[in-house]
C-alpha cells in the first residue's frame, strides 16, 4: 500500500482487496462491517488515508415490488443524477427535480440514503437553508403538482403542499406561487437523520385522501382538496440533501385508504 502520507484516493472495497481494514475508531469505521469483510489478520488503513477514502457505492436493495425506475424512465428538469448502477442513482446536487417520462401518479415510493448535506447550498428568498428530499405526485409539471416532503433541517417533519397554477407550466411562468400547506388528520414526529441513514418514503393519494408512510409505517393522514383535478405522474425532489436512491411508481385502488 502506499506510504500513508502521500495523497491517496481507493475505495473501501479497494482496500479490502488489497488485504487491509480500517483501524477501530475511526469515524467511518462502520464501513467495514456495512462491506461484510473480516479485518482478521488484515493490516490497518492509517487515519491519515481514512480521509481520502470513498464510501462503496452498493444498492439499497431497501424495498420489494414493482422494480425501480431507471434514469432513462426520468426527466430530470434541475440538478443532475447519475445512475450508479441500473435503477441505482445519485444526486449531490443543490437543488434537483425530476419526474417519470409515464405512468400513474397516484403513489410512489423512495428508498433513500442520505449522505449530508450537499457541498454548496441553495436559500430561500428569506436567506433560510432548508434541507429536503420528497416525492411528487400528479405533477402535471412544476407547477400543478402535490409534494410530498421530508424536511431534514431546519426541523425534522413531514409536509405536504398542494402546487396550483392554473395556464402556467414552467418555474419561470409560476416562481414559488400556487403553493397550499395540507393540515394533516394526524401525523408522527420524524427522526434526525444522519449521514448513512437509511428510510422509505412513500405515499399514497386515494381521489383526494392522503397517507403518508415511512419506513412502511403510516406517518401522516390527511386529505389534499384540490388534487383530485390533478393527472400527472410522480416525480423526487432534493434541496441542500445528498443522496442515493430507488424510486418506484405504484399504482393503487381508488377505493377507502388503508386502515
Amino acid at each position: 500500500m502506499r506510504n500513508s502520507l502521500a495523497p491517496v484516493a481507493i475505495t473501501v472495497a479497494s482496500a479490502f482487496n488489497q488485504g487491509c481494514a480500517i483501524e477501530s475508531g475511526a469515524p467511518d469505521a462502520e464501513v467495514g462491517a456495512m462491506m461484510g469483510a473480516s479485518r482478521e489478520g488484515l493490516p490497518r488503513v492509517p487515519l491519515a488515508d481514512l480521509h481520502h477514502m470513498r464510501v462503496p457505492k452498493v444498492p439499497l436493495d431497501l424495498t420489494d415490488g414493482p422494480a425501480p425506475m431507471t434514469l432513462d424512465d426520468l426527466e430530470v428538469t434541475l440538478g443532475e443524477v447519475s445512475e450508479l448502477r441500473p435503477r441505482n442513482m445519485m444526486s449531490e446536487s443543490p437543488k434537483m427535480r425530476a419526474f417519470s417520462r409515464s405512468g400513474a401518479g397516484d403513489a410512489a415510493e423512495l428508498a433513500f440514503e442520505y449522505g449530508g448535506q450537499t457541498d454548496t447550498v441553495s436559500r430561500l428568498a428569506s436567506g433560510e437553508v432548508r434541507e429536503q428530499v420528497g416525492l411528487k405526485l400528479r405533477a402535471e409539471d412544476g407547477c400543478n403538482l402535490v409534494y410530498v416532503v421530508w424536511r431534514i433541517h431546519p426541523v425534522p417533519e413531514l409536509v405536504v403542499q398542494l402546487k396550483t397554477n392554473p395556464g402556467a407550466r414552467t418555474h419561470a411562468e409560476c416562481g414559488v406561487d400556487g403553493y397550499e400547506l395540507q393540515k394533516p388528520a394526524w401525523r408522527t414526529a420524524l427522526p434526525d437523520l444522519r449521514p448513512g441513514d437509511r428510510h422509505k418514503l412513500r405515499a399514497e393519494l386515494r381521489g383526494e385522501s392522503m397517507t403518508v408512510f415511512v419506513d412502511d409505517r403510516p406517518a401522516w393522514r390527511g386529505s389534499v382538496p384540490g388534487s383530485s383535478q390533478l393527472h400527472g405522474t410522480v416525480g423526487i425532489r432534493t434541496d441542500n440533501a445528498k443522496i442515493r436512491f430507488e424510486l418506484r411508481r405504484l399504482d393503487v385502488d381508488q377505493g377507502d385508504p388503508p386502515g
